[in-house]
C-alpha cells in the first residue's frame, strides 16, 4: 500500500531568486529518494511556492515566522499529516545549536528538546511532524568552509529533516542521510541512504507496529 503526500517547497521570498535556480528539482530529487528507500510505500508528490514575508532587519527567521507560513500553506485537518512542508529559509534564529557547537542547517517543527517551549504562529496547532525547514544561508556557509557541492548538501538536508517527519531519529551510521552534517566522514561525496532499520519503517508506514512513522501521528520522540 502507498501513502501519498503532498510535499510544499515554500521559497521565503527572495529565497527563490537566489537560490531557485539551483534547486528547481530538490522537490523530485527528495520524492525519487524517498520513494525508492521506502520500496514505493512513500509517494512524495511536489508542489513549490514562493511566499512573501515581511521585511526584516535581519534574515534570521524566527519560530513565529515559520510557523505562520507552515499555517499559510500547510492545510492538514484528518486525523494524520497528507500535506507536509518544506520551507527554504535564509538561516535560523539561532546561530548555532547550543548542544553542538554547530550552525543550524535545518529544523523540525515538533515539541522535541531542542524547542519544545516554542510558539509557532498564531494558530499554534502543534501538529506533530507536518513541517521542516532548511537554511541556505548556512549551508553556503559551510559548504564553502568544507569544499561540499552546496546543491548535494542542501538534498541530503532535506531527506535529513524530512526523515525527522516520518519519526526518523539521528544516526551515527558514517553516511546515513540520518547522520548529522558535523559526523559525516567523507563530507565531499557524502550522499548515502537510510540505515536498514530506518529504511524498513518507511517501508512499513501504517503497518501494526510502525503507526508511529506516519506524521501527524504522534510526536517526535
Amino acid at each position: 500500500m502507498a501513502f501519498q503526500f503532498t510535499l510544499h517547497v515554500i521559497f521565503m521570498d527572495a529565497q527563490q531568486r537566489e537560490y531557485g535556480y539551483m534547486l528547481a528539482g530538490l522537490g523530485t530529487s527528495i520524492a525519487e529518494i524517498f520513494y525508492s528507500e521506502s520500496g514505493g510505500a512513500i509517494v512524495l508528490q511536489p508542489q513549490v511556492v514562493s511566499t512573501p514575508v515581511f521585511q526584516q532587519a535581519s534574515p534570521a527567521v524566527s519560530p513565529g515566522l515559520l510557523g505562520e507560513v507552515a499555517e499559510r500553506h500547510v492545510l492538514n485537518t484528518g486525523e494524520f499529516a497528507q500535506h507536509l512542508g518544506l520551507i527554504i529559509a535564509p538561516r535560523w534564529f539561532k546561530d548555532v545549536d547550543p548542544a553542538t557547537s554547530v550552525q543550524w542547517l535545518g529544523v523540525m517543527f515538533d515539541t522535541d528538546t531542542m524547542i519544545a517551549d516554542i510558539h509557532f504562529g498564531s494558530g499554534d496547532r502543534r501538529r506533530p511532524r507536518e513541517c521542516c525547514a532548511i537554511f541556505t544561508e548556512s549551508l553556503n556557509s559551510v559548504a564553502q568552509a568544507t569544499g561540499q557541492d552546496l546543491s548535494r548538501l542542501v538534498a541530503r538536508t532535506a531527506v535529513h529533516e524530512i526523515g525527522h517527519l516520518f519519526n526518523l531519529k539521528h544516526s551515527i551510521a558514517a553516511q546515513s542521510f540520518m547522520t548529522q552534517t558535523r559526523h559525516i566522514t567523507n563530507k565531499v561525496r557524502a550522499f548515502s541512504r537510510f540505515e536498514d532499520h530506518d529504511r524498513l519503517a518507511l517501508q512499513m508506514i501504517g503497518q501494526p507496529g510502525f503507526e508511529h512513522v506516519r506524521p501527524g501521528s504522534s510526536e517526535f520522540k
